[in-house]
């Protein structure tokens, strides 16, 4: 038994010395990380398959590995490409450089358990050269998901395209495309047609060029004599409709498609009406859901569109008109959900939306987003943040008031009486105010905010916390769907909030924040999430003293200086009443208003008497007072009125 162990052996190496018996070499492994990279291997017969991949392809430190397999029947050659199904951020490179010459016509084919796809191939002198979005299955599988499990079938063969056979294939295919309402399907045959184009002779693919045509105008007639008005309709008449062009492009056919952009905007727009009026149904959750989760399957098409190599003038009308058109009247609904019902739960399960799939494109573009930022699900006229503020603010109401003498009896300023809250429609919300605020007076905030609720319908355990230059002069904590704010108004002391943010005493002016900040649902929201920016004016009225004679001639007007200081707000008010009066008439004009200020202010005063009367004093105190009702100090002043001499 163990002599003949020892033959066998001594013939494998007999074979292998001779020529007669091919040993396979060994797998190569790598790891390629998000900064690209590259493997190669080669096979039993001295060619070389490299695995070429950008920066970009993966998100994350990957293994790849390349095994070269023995050929099968029909095959050049073979090679296991790891890990299969893997869907590639970036297109890679596929290259092969054999050791001796290729036939006309060698191909790169993936073979898996659902059958084996021609890879759309370049030849590059005596060698091969491919993209692949997808490890071991057609260009097709790269958006819509893989239908089989990795298989030990998953495998790269270099084989000879029978051009003959595909192109008969592709003759009947190219018939019944009208039919095609899938994607997927359209994506396999256009790349079906890729590769025979790339690798057969011009006679042999001019076969192609009527069926092309003939699929496009199939699609077209069909497409303008039925509406696009429901899910179903807008596939079975988009999908044929933007292969259709594809194909015509892809085989150099010359046919009229120059109605395309005109019949595709008329879908566009009857599905657009679909949607307006699905989501205004009385079942708004199930249609709204509904709509949802069918523009991740809109997207495909902007991605296949550029798969099939149409132009960007064509993908983009997706892009640009059809997908951000949807998500406007997403967002609309469920703005108008919220501020009609109160439900707040829709925004919140919107805003969690990302699409789970690569986009892909010609110019870069975010991939597998991993954080809530930019244009929300990448296509909308309107941001993650845009979002967050409809949920903050559709049923939240601020209210600001102003009082004057805080520290005595409040006296409120009612012009200064401000309200932010949601407007009709997203993203109008009133959420800046300014108010004039004296200084020796305060700021009251109070009103019926709400909660942060989450998107399992939890509400954020969240606080509102007022900041003046980072420093917190005041918070309240979450009660129930909303805060304290609504049964304890935050009441803001000027004195004291100038204190806490450690700013001086004779500040001219601040800003007031007003943030959620907490959990925001674990960090599904942003926190802290700056909810309102109130611009706080210190208004500091104050009258100093008049200089002036002290006596006055009666019948004779003096002019006096009035020395004041402050930021009043025109007109002005400079009022005066009479304390005590030791002559006969006093009559000190009770009330001036003037439009503008000197510093000082000239203040002409009047001492008024007939007949021979004697002297006698004036005791008066004026007061100044802004159009906003923010009042001065009182300033007395005495004067003494005498007769002429």
């Amino acid at each position: 038994m163990r002599r003949r162990l020892v033959l066998l052996g001594i013939g494998l190496i007999t074979a292998a010395c001779t020529g007669q018996q091919e040993v396979r070499p060994e797998p190569v492994r790598a790891v390629i990380t998000p900064a690209g990279g590259g493997l190669e291997v080669r096979d039993a017969r001295g060619g070389a398959l490299r695995l070429q991949l950008p920066a970009g392809a993966v998100r994350q430190d990957t293994p790849f590995t390349l095994t070269p397999l023995p050929a099968p029947d029909g095959a050049l050659t073979a090679f296991r490409v790891e890990p299969a199904g893997l869907l590639l951020l970036e297109r890679a490179r596929l290259s092969y450089a054999p050791a001796g010459p290729l036939p006309d016509r060698a191909h790169f084919f993936w073979k898996n358990a659902a059958g084996r796809n021609a890879v759309p191939t370049a030849r590059q002198g005596n060698g091969l050269e491919a993209e692949v979005g997808v490890l071991g299955y057609p260009q097709a599988a790269r958006l819509r998901g893989l239908a089989a499990a990795e298989t030990p079938e998953n495998t790269l063969e270099v084989a000879v395209l029978d051009c003959q056979g595909e192109v008969a294939g592709l003759e009947a295919r190219l018939a019944q495309a009208v039919n095609h309402d899938d994607l997927g399907q359209a994506q396999a045959l256009f790349d079906e047609l890729q590769a025979v184009a790339l690798a057969c002779q011009q006679l042999e693919v001019a076969r192609l060029k009527q069926k092309a045509c003939d699929a496009y105008a199939a699609a077209e007639l069909r497409a303008q004599a039925v509406a696009a008005d429901s899910f179903a309709a807008f596939d079975e008449l988009a999908v044929p409709l933007v292969a259709g062009l594809a194909y015509v492009q892809l085989t150099g056919a010359e046919c009229d498609t120059g109605a395309f952009t005109a019949v595709l905007d008329a879908k566009f727009g009857q599905f657009l009406d679909f949607v307006e009026a699905e989501v205004a149904k009385p079942t708004f959750d199930a249609a709204f859901e509904a709509v949802v989760d069918r523009f991740r399957d809109l997207v495909d098409y902007h991605a296949h569109c550029q798969f099939m190599g149409l132009s960007e003038a064509v993908c983009d009308r997706f892009a640009q008109h059809l997908y951000p058109e949807v998500l406007e009247r997403l967002r609309e609904a469920a703005y108008r959900e919220c501020r009609a019902e109160g439900n707040l739960l829709t925004l919140s399960q919107m805003h969690a939306q990302v699409l789970p799939r690569p986009v892909v494109g010609n110019r870069p573009r975010p991939r597998l987003r991993a954080l809530r930022s930019g244009p929300y699900l990448d296509f909308a006229r309107y941001t993650y943040a845009d979002l967050e503020a409809d949920l903050a603010h559709c049923r939240s109401e601020l209210g600001v008031r102003v009082f004057d003498d805080a520290a005595t009896v409040p006296v409120e300023l009612a012009s200064q009486q401000r309200a932010l809250q949601g407007g009709a429609l997203p993203g109008g919300h009133a959420t800046a105010a300014s108010v004039r605020v004296p200084k020796d007076g305060s700021l009251t905030l109070g009103g019926a905010v709400k909660a942060l609720l989450c998107p399992d319908g939890s509400f954020s355990d969240d606080a509102l916390v007022f900041r003046v230059g980072g420093a917190a002069v005041a918070q309240r904590a979450r009660n129930g769907g909303g805060f304290t704010l609504e049964t304890s108004p935050a009441d803001l002391v000027l004195e004291q909030v100038l204190a806490t943010a450690g700013l001086p005493p004779d500040t001219a002016g601040f800003t007031l924040e007003v943030f959620r900040e907490g959990s925001a649902c674990g960090g599904e929201f942003s926190s802290p999430f700056k909810l309102y920016e109130i611009s706080v004016e210190v208004v500091s009225l104050s009258l100093e003293r008049i200089e002036g004679p002290s006596t006055i001639v009666y019948n004779t007007t003096e002019n006096y200086l009035l020395f004041w200081s402050g930021n009043p707000k025109f007109p002005v008010q400079i009022r005066t009443r009479t304390l005590s009066c030791g002559v006969d008439v006093c009559n000190f004009p009770p009330l001036v208003t003037l439009n503008s200020l000197q510093r000082p202010q000239p203040f002409p005063l009047r001492c008024t008497g007939s007949g021979n009367p004697p002297a006698g004093s004036i005791v008066s105190e004026s007061v100044m007072i802004d159009a906003d009702g923010v009042a001065s100090n009182p300033l007395r002043f005495t004067v003494t009125c005498v007769p002429p001499s």
